[in-house]
């Protein structure tokens, strides 16, 4: 359940990049299992893709916003 506005973009942010993190491929859009293409698309999906689009803006903030760094948290760091 998303409780916060934060909590929704930490979720698209761990679906996409948990794999890149965990070094099952380089990049979002790599792993099989991820949905950033989908996304991407104009494919039919039952993904709510407008919904995760508008949430960045348009496309291309959605683009930018998977293009960030992923830095692993340091043992006993929390945010």
């Amino acid at each position: 359940m998303v409780n916060h506005d934060a909590d929704f973009t930490s979720y698209i942010w761990y679906i996409h990049k948990n794999a890149v993190h965990h070094k099952l491929a380089r990049k979002p859009g790599e792993w099989r299992f991820d949905s950033y293409h989908s996304i991407l698309s104009e494919a039919p999906t039952m993904l709510l893709r407008e919904e995760v689009v508008a949430w960045f803006g348009n496309k291309n903030e959605y683009i930018k916003f998977h293009q960030q760094e992923i830095r692993p948290k340091k043992i006993g760091e929390f945010l």
